[in-house]
């Protein structure tokens, strides 16, 4: 979202200003500072729907929970990451307190939550890792078109690059489904039965050759 990448940028030059001098290096060491951002509840998610929509659907979305796109954290010179809290996404509002007031501006050390409008925009298509959410999705064509203006106007996103992207990811979903397969379980990826099941369904119905890594054409 673009006022929440300027709401970011603004907040980090303010409460973590870069040090200017040998001084100022060494107090931020002494004290280090650290700023979480994320997107949780009002938020949007693009399906591909079926062949009615060739732009595909937007819905709104809401979670208990911080999600990966925009999650963002900044800290001070010298700060190894290891001190802020990190992990699951699911649980790092857990983890990090609260940004509240002028807290934020004060000691820092602390997670904005943003709420109040649609923060961040994820995609449900074959290329996520954990595939859920991934399939037929109810919505009005009121909806649509409201949702389609926000996306134009929040994030540069229109129906033509979306129907440009939806028709890429059907032109070679089984090879991706098969990319998504070989990242299940390794290091910083997602590993559940139930995604691996559906991206070998998807995989065997495009019959695709599981020796095969790239789209034809691809480098």
């Amino acid at each position: 979202h673009s006022e929440f990448l300027d709401m970011i940028q603004s907040t980090a030059h303010q409460v973590l200003p870069s040090p200017t001098n040998d001084t100022e290096m060494e107090q931020q060491q002494l004290q280090p500072k650290w700023l979480l951002w994320c997107a949780k509840e009002h938020n949007m998610e693009w399906h591909m729907g079926n062949e009615s929509r060739p732009e595909g659907m937007l819905i709104k979305k809401s979670e208990s929970h911080c999600i990966t796109p925009g999650l963002t954290r900044a800290y001070t010179v010298g700060m190894h990451t290891s001190q802020i809290p990190w992990g699951n996404h699911m649980k790092i509002h857990i983890k990090a307190k609260a940004c509240k007031g002028d807290q934020v501006y004060e000691g820092a050390n602390c997670l904005t939550i943003l709420n109040d409008r649609p923060s961040a925009l994820r995609a449900r298509t074959v290329t996520s890792a954990g595939m859920a959410g991934v399939g037929e999705v109810k919505t009005s064509q009121a909806l649509q078109t409201e949702l389609w203006n926000v996306a134009k106007h929040s994030f540069a996103i229109n129906r033509k690059d979306a129907i440009h992207t939806k028709t890429y990811l059907k032109d070679h979903e089984g090879v991706i489904a098969l990319e998504n397969l070989i990242g299940q379980c390794t290091h910083g990826h997602s590993c559940k039965d139930k995604a691996r099941t559906a991206l070998l369904n998807i995989i065997k119905n495009n019959q695709v050759d599981l020796t095969t890594t790239r789209p034809s054409g691809e480098p």
